[in-house]
Formats: C-alpha cells, sequence, structure tokens
C-alpha cells in the first residue's frame, strides 16, 4: 500500500517535468511498476522486490529533493543525490554486516543487489536523457507577435482566431517583413532555485529533419507563485516548421512547442492580447 502511494506520488512528479514525447518511455515504466506492485506473481518474488521497490522510492525522493536544496541542477548534483539515496540501504547492510555476520550474504542478494540493478537503471536513463528534470515544471509555452511587460504583467499579442483556442498564441504564425517571433514561457521551480535554463530554435529540414538554429540561455530564478516568466525572440527565420524546445543546462527537456511559419503580405492587422 505504502509502495503503491508513492509510486502514485512520484509518477506525477516526473510527469509534470518534462514533456510526454520525452519522458514516456519513464512514464510506462513507472506505470508498469505500480501494477507489478499490485500483482501477486511480483510479490511472491519477496524480499528482493520490495526492497527494489524501496530503493526505486529511496532514488526518486532525492533526485527530487537535493537539486531543492542546492538550489540548481547538473550532473554533479544528479550523482550526489543518488549517492545519498543509497545511503539508508548501504547503512542497513552495513549493520548486518557488523552486527548480524552470518545474514550478510544473505542481505547482499535480498538488499544490496537489487539498490545495484536500480541505481544502474537511474543511472542509465539519467545518461540517455529518460529521466524527467525534477523539480522543474513548465506548465505553459506559447508563440507569439510580440511580449511587452507592463508593471508586473506581460502583454502577450496574437492573431489568432477564436476556434483555435487548443492552441498557445500564433501557433500558425504569419509573418510580415519586420516581425519578430516570441515564444513566452512560464517555468514553476523552487523558492531559492537559482539556475540557467537553454532555449533552442529548431527548424525542420526536408532532407536533414529538425537543424539547431540558435541555443539562447535564460536564468531563472524560483520560488514565484505563477512560476518564473520569460521569453526567447528570434528576428532572422525562414518558412516551414519549428519547434522550441526549453531544457536544462544539461541538454534534458521541460517542454516544448511547434508552430508553422508563413511570410505574408504586408496587410493591416488587429491582434488580440493575453496577459501572463
Amino acid at each position: 500500500f505504502v509502495f503503491g502511494n508513492l509510486l502514485n506520488l512520484y509518477t506525477i512528479f516526473f510527469f509534470k517535468s518534462s514533456s510526454l514525447l520525452v519522458s514516456f518511455g519513464f512514464m510506462v515504466f513507472m506505470v508498469l511498476l505500480l501494477v507489478a506492485n499490485e500483482s501477486s506473481r511480483f510479490k511472491a518474488l519477496g524480499l528482493a522486490f520490495k526492497f527494489a521497490l524501496l530503493s526505486l522510492c529511496y532514488l526518486a525522493f532525492f533526485a527530487y529533493v537535493i537539486p531543492v536544496f542546492a538550489g540548481s541542477m547538473g550532473v554533479l548534483i544528479f550523482l550526489f543525490s543518488m549517492l545519498v539515496g543509497c545511503l539508508p540501504l548501504v547503512g542497513v547492510g552495513w549493520w548486518i554486516q557488523t552486527y548480524l555476520p552470518a545474514r550478510f550474504e544473505k542481505a547482499k542478494k535480498q538488499i544490496l543487489l537489487p539498490m545495484a540493478f536500480v541505481l544502474l537503471g537511474f543511472l542509465s536513463l539519467y545518461m540517455v536523457k529518460l529521466i524527467p528534470p525534477v523539480p522543474l515544471s513548465l506548465p505553459f509555452i506559447g508563440v507569439y507577435h510580440g511580449v511587452e511587460k507592463v508593471d508586473d504583467v506581460y502583454r502577450l499579442s496574437h492573431e489568432r482566431p477564436w476556434w483555435r483556442f487548443w492552441h498557445n498564441g500564433d501557433q500558425n504564425f504569419y509573418a510580415q517583413r519586420g516581425d519578430k517571433v516570441y515564444v513566452f514561457f512560464r517555468i514553476f521551480s523552487p523558492t531559492r532555485f537559482a539556475d540557467q535554463v537553454l532555449v533552442r530554435w529548431y527548424w525542420k529540414d526536408n532532407r536533414h529533419g529538425w537543424v539547431l538554429q540558435d541555443s539562447i540561455p535564460i536564468r531563472i530564478v524560483g520560488g514565484r507563485d505563477e512560476g518564473f516568466r520569460g521569453f526567447g525572440v528570434k528576428t532572422n527565420y525562414q518558412p516551414g516548421e519549428w519547434k522550441v524546445q526549453v531544457e536544462t543546462t544539461d541538454e534534458r527537456e521541460i517542454g516544448r512547442v511547434y508552430f508553422d511559419l508563413e511570410i505574408a503580405p504586408e496587410t493591416p492587422r488587429s491582434f488580440e492580447f493575453d496577459e501572463m
């Protein structure tokens, strides 16, 4: 019961911290563990399976908490969180070796070996950038013709038709001469969290696929109720399919937006405004 609740909680945390396209594999893995936790077949595996789940809960917890206390993210922070996550069960193994040496061989098979496999899995997923970048999350990202800050409010101009209610701003962007493309986003991060994110602009080439056009670092500061608000702007562009990804400095994606850009003739326009 406790494992089920913890796995539910961690699944939500990791799901909120990345786009579904990137974190889908990790989410499937977490859901399968939730199902396995309720399966009599896996319960029959005994203590080894339970300690594997306990190891996963420890590692997931510290992967989330250590960056909060450190106020930043990165490879060293992640490795340190994995080290701290291993300490409770390593401590149990040390205690058994010291005070119950006759049971240590059994403890290695039921406690330390399952923990080692889970740790190896976490490190492997991190290296291929499939672990979402907790504790950051990006609840909003959109494409606009203009971004203007008035007092503490951002006014976002767009010409999106009313019936494209599922779009954020101008995801069908009609550019006239002199237009700039703005991508506005909100990132939620813990209080006292201060780090950088990268805003990467990609254009889709018919032969080579997505081609990186720009990578702009933006400093973020956490603790705001509505999240950190920021934007990237592009003045040199070409028509076609575009996507913008917001990533951590170790290139783990937090969120993305797609849009189509067309060059339009110069005609009078009427913009609508959103406020953030």
